[in-house]
């Protein structure tokens, strides 16, 4: 990952789901082609709840992006795990992560 992409959420019923536009989706995926770069997934934070999928994030995953997702206990950032959906979209499966300092 070389470049992080906040988005707006448009979801305004329910404060705890988020919704990416696909105006916004569209417009973000065709900038970074131009700089020759591509979308790889999506990150997200579980406040005060463990850094695993939901039923919820599981249901509207993709199986060929990953998902990070941030553990914040009290406002403060405390575990990050990246998911990936199975091939047959049975399950998420945790993936490795190396996180290298920037430089």
């Amino acid at each position: 990952v070389s470049r992080l992409v906040p988005m707006v959420n448009h979801r305004t019923d329910d404060p705890r789901r988020y919704l990416i536009s696909p105006e916004d989706l569209l417009r973000t995926t065709a900038d970074l082609r131009q700089s020759s770069l591509e979308v790889l997934g999506y990150y997200h934070s579980h406040p005060d709840h463990p850094s695993a999928p939901s039923e919820f994030d599981s249901a509207h995953a993709w199986p060929w992006y990953s998902y990070i997702i941030v553990r914040v206990d009290h406002g403060r950032a405390a575990e990050l795990t990246s998911w990936v959906l199975e091939e047959d979209c049975s399950a998420m499966r945790q993936e490795s992560l190396e996180v290298l300092s920037e430089v």
